[in-house]
């Protein structure tokens, strides 16, 4: 019973994120299935201090950046003075509405890195007006990472120990 509505364990979708119980959760569009904390075969993620988080950051870099409370503004921070000092361009930032400062919207920093908002806060709106950014409008659920729509080279997360 929650809130006076009873709702059967068939009506609830269910996901766990442990690697012996792997979910999926059907496309509300079509029938499509898209898995959810599933790491990839072979792969593992490079976890770095700060330092060394940028090293293989180059030109032309398309980068997604987690988001909402969990948007790594020190990473941000470290990536807009690693491009300022490794003479690093045409990097684009993509990211599902980001909290806190977004220091790459600056007008000293527009010639290096450009922003793709997927789903914008009010930290982006002005960037967006004035043509800085780019706003493609998607609900968060259908984020176009799961399916190779956008070409991604890096992603900055936010982890802990």
């Amino acid at each position: 019973m929650l809130l006076g509505k009873s709702y059967s364990a068939s009506s609830c979708r269910r996901l766990s994120t442990s690697l012996r119980h792997l979910k999926t959760i059907s496309n509300t569009r079509g029938p499509e299935p898209r898995m959810r904390s599933f790491p990839i075969p072979g792969k593992s993620p490079a976890v770095k201090d700060l330092q060394n988080a940028f090293d293989l950051v180059k030109t032309g870099d398309n980068i997604f950046i987690h988001g909402i409370a969990a948007t790594p503004t020190p990473l941000l921070n470290g990536l807009c003075e690693h491009v300022k000092t490794n003479n690093v361009s045409k990097v684009t930032l993509h990211h599902l509405h980001l909290e806190g400062d977004t220091p790459w919207t600056a007008e000293n920093e527009l010639k290096n890195k450009y922003g793709q908002t997927l789903f914008t806060g009010h930290n982006l709106r002005s960037a967006v007006n004035e043509g800085v950014a780019d706003f493609n409008s998607c609900f968060l659920h259908e984020g176009p990472v799961a399916r190779p729509l956008l070409p991604l080279s890096r992603a900055l997360t936010t982890s802990s120990e």
